[in-house]
């Protein structure tokens, strides 16, 4: 349902509240601008209790991706840098593809690492040893 007043909006849904939004400042109707407050409000319907709703909230984040769950809200927030906006919806999961595991070192390339270390740590021994050996005399 919905109803029309000055810079709100009104709605029920499947029968755990009714809602109202209310747009504080006078700006584009289709999204909140910023320096904008959106206020949610919930009215509980006869029957259900607070815990019905954060349990239908909670619905949708435990099964991301599935308009058939949970109780979703979303937000269309606009003004960002260059004009743009997104969308914004509780329980949607969108994964972004990113960069693959990291490459692993193949054997041949830990065994020279290996070598060197050792190389390095003969090379400061014997030279600890000759600086020993011109101090003592």
């Amino acid at each position: 349902r919905l109803s029309h007043e000055p810079n709100s909006l009104h709605f029920s849904t499947f029968g755990w509240f009714v809602g109202r939004c209310r747009r504080l400042l006078q700006q584009a109707a289709n999204g909140v601008n910023p320096g904008e407050v959106l206020t949610i409000t919930f009215n509980l319907i006869a029957g259900k209790t607070f815990t019905n709703a954060v349990n239908s909230l909670n619905a949708a984040l435990t099964t991301p991706n599935n308009s058939n769950s949970g109780l979703r809200i979303g937000i269309h927030v606009q003004g960002f840098a260059g004009g743009g906006s997104e969308s914004f919806i509780n329980g949607d999961k969108i994964v972004e593809p990113g960069p693959g595991p990291g490459a692993v070192p193949e054997p041949a390339s830990l065994a020279l690492l290996a070598l060197g270390s050792v190389g390095l740590g003969g090379f400061g021994l014997r030279r600890r040893k000759s600086l020993n050996r011109s101090t003592a005399a």
